[in-house]
């Protein structure tokens, strides 16, 4: 990958740390330099808000300039995250990406607003697995909805 481009994601993992952070920073650093897109996966990354607010920070400067795109990311089950660590990654993702997973994260509606913002904006919004969460039923009826992916 271009490394002026995705050097701040791999900075930011390294900086968080965990054994599955610092994986990802390994394969991000040992991928395909003419990639179009990427995928970053931390599952059960003991992932906290704080750093939700660091990944979040690189994934907004991903958006800047040519380069690989983030296609799919995942943080599921990760239960530190919180309300506001979810709401930081939602408002950072670009309308480019197309998967996301936030399974079992205890997330309430906050998150899931934020994350139907997403939804609206995306380009070409595809899987989106964010079951297992404390969402209302309103806002879980609004995720689940078809309608919300299938647009011209």
């Amino acid at each position: 990958m271009s490394a002026t481009k995705i050097d701040g994601l791999i900075a930011a993992l390294e900086s968080i740390a965990t054994p599955r952070c610092l994986e990802a920073a390994r394969e991000l650093q040992d991928s395909d330099t003419n990639a179009e897109s990427f995928d970053l996966h931390l599952r059960r990354a003991g992932l906290q808000a704080a750093h939700a607010v660091v990944l979040a920070d690189a994934i907004r400067q991903l958006a800047t300039g040519p380069g690989p795109q983030l296609r799919s990311f995942s943080a599921s089950y990760n239960r530190g995250l919180t309300d506001s660590g979810a709401v930081a990654l939602a408002e950072a993702f670009p309308a480019t990406m197309s998967e996301l997973g936030l399974v079992g994260c205890v997330l309430g509606d906050p998150a899931g607003i934020a994350i139907l913002n997403w939804v609206k904006r995306a380009v070409r919004p595809g899987m989106v697995c964010v079951e297992d969460n404390r969402f209302s039923g309103e806002v879980r009826g609004q995720l689940e909805d078809p309608g919300l992916r299938r647009r011209p």
